[in-house]
């Protein structure tokens, strides 16, 4: 009897309209059981249809098509807006609700260098980790150059016009005097950063200087009795 009572209300939950349920469970249990026995199927039945109305009434929409996300989120998702931004206006990282202190101005490594373009509206920062271009009226970072993947930046210049930006970058263990590695000469645009040109070097040098108008590179290799000149642009 209790078999057959879950297999009713198994019906109820799983077939689309509440009339045929009716009609299908009542015809199913007026052949199946005594008149006795029937008052007490009719009321677990009863109950079974009670408990699928509030399932329904609990789930809207259950059946009819796609789940929908709940409308506060729904709402909440539309109403995203911009990236966060300190006091300055510079963005914040995503997790991050606000910045104590300033982006502006920060190069993030040892500046071993500093120059000014010709018409003193940016300045270029030269570390290791990467060469740096700032608006000098409100020290906001308008671009950056950042060597390839293991190498540092040994030396740059900006131009005596302010146009091009040349650099030298080393190998991971290109410090070192009394060793031979991999350098590579860049020239990049000033006012884009895209690169120009490039050539490579494999010396074991001491120093090096790029003329101030950037079209020459001077080095001394070791043992520091021998200077080579090169063209920038010719490589």
């Amino acid at each position: 009897m209790i078999s057959v009572l879950s297999v009713l209300f198994f019906a109820t939950l799983v077939l689309a309209e509440p009339p045929v349920r009716v009609r299908v469970l009542a015809e199913i249990g007026r052949k199946a059981m005594t008149s006795a026995k029937w008052k007490a199927g009719l009321g677990a039945l009863l109950m079974g249809l009670v408990t699928t109305g509030a399932v329904t009434l609990a789930s809207p929409g259950a059946g009819s098509g796609p789940v929908r996300p709940p409308e506060a989120a729904k709402q909440a998702v539309e109403k995203e807006g911009p990236p966060r931004a300190d006091t300055h206006g510079d963005p914040l990282p995503a997790e991050s609700l606000a910045r104590l202190g300033t982006v502006r101005f920060r190069h993030g490594d040892n500046i071993r260098s500093l120059a000014f373009t010709p018409d003193g509206k940016q300045v270029v920062s030269h570390g290791e980790d990467s060469i740096r271009v700032w608006e000098a009226a409100t020290g906001r970072e308008v671009g950056s150059v950042l060597p390839e993947a293991e190498r540092w930046i040994w030396d740059a210049l900006l131009t005596r016009d302010g146009r091009r930006i040349v650099s030298l970058e080393a190998d991971a263990q290109g410090h070192f005097s009394g060793q031979t590695h991999r350098f590579v000469v860049r020239t990049h645009d000033r006012a884009t950063l895209k690169l120009v040109r490039e050539f490579v070097l494999e010396r074991t040098f001491l120093f090096s200087r790029f003329s101030p108008d950037g079209k020459y590179f001077a080095l001394v290799a070791e043992p520091g009795t021998v200077l080579e000149l090169w063209d920038v642009e010719a490589g």
